[in-house]
């Protein structure tokens, strides 16, 4: 033989591997919802799980909405998968709408305010495309964390001045 041959893996094998890998990822899943933290913890070290990492309970599907104030009067726009999908141009727009959103409690304010600002103030069509009405002077971005316990509210404002 060569001597940088390398046997082919056996079908049978490659099967046997990725059922493997599959209920090694479904386990962390099954592991949550018991509890059996330290073992869910050595499997995410092992980062073979379908699920994200960043969902660590099932209670903290947080929900977004934009509180706006206009000329008009107040209005909200609940922000959920139908509302950002009439966002056109390529996928980065909307990563960059649910990212700024997301991590807003996290920013320094003057980056928050400037990111936020250029995302809804600026005669841009970001607003416009999510269906958010004209005349905008404050928007504030309602972060609201539904999980067990006491649920809380965070909310973030940028004032739209002309």
């Amino acid at each position: 033989m060569p001597s940088g041959y390398q046997r082919p893996m056996r079908p049978r094998t490659h099967a046997w591997l990725c059922r493997l890998l599959v209920a090694l990822g479904l386990s962390r899943g099954l592991l949550m919802l018991v509890g059996l933290k330290p073992v869910q913890f050595a499997l995410i070290q092992l980062v073979c799980s379908p699920l994200p990492l960043v969902f660590d309970s099932p209670y903290y599907f947080a929900r977004y909405s934009l509180a706006l104030e206009t000329d008009a009067g107040p209005a909200t726009l609940p922000l959920d998968g139908r509302v950002t999908a009439q966002l056109a141009g390529p996928l980065g727009r909307t990563e960059v709408l649910t990212h700024a959103m997301a991590w807003s409690d996290l920013m320094p304010d003057e980056l928050r305010g400037a990111i936020l600002g250029h995302l809804f103030c600026t005669p841009g069509d970001f607003l416009r495309e999510l269906g958010g009405p004209a005349g905008v002077r404050r928007v504030t971005v309602v972060i609201d964390y539904p999980g067990p316990g006491a649920p809380f509210v965070h909310r973030n404002a940028v004032d739209c001045a002309p």
